[in-house]
């Protein structure tokens, strides 16, 4: 499961629920469900949730500290998540 930042919200989301791959080709915000104009609610597959404290590998993608050490060795871990102030 690949996840990702909400670049509206700051909530972390699945590649494979909301239009990622296509905003990344078209170079748009990267945007989950809910803040997604075209889908506009939250898909409910799991629990909504912030990403801060998330690390952050060079491709961009969100890994859960707890899974470091199972990590495939291409990922490399560029850094964290913060709080956004203004969002915080």
């Amino acid at each position: 499961m690949s996840l990702y930042r909400c670049s509206a919200c700051g909530c972390v989301e699945n590649t494979a629920l909301a239009n990622y791959w296509q905003r990344k080709m078209d170079q748009q915000p990267l945007l989950c469900s809910a803040c997604d104009p075209e889908i506009g609610v939250w898909h409910g597959q799991f629990t909504q949730r912030s990403a801060t404290g998330m690390l952050i590998d060079g491709r961009g993608l969100l890994w859960h500290p707890m899974t470091l050490m199972s990590m495939p060795a291409h990922a490399t871990i560029v850094g964290i998540v913060q709080e956004d102030a203004q969002k915080g």
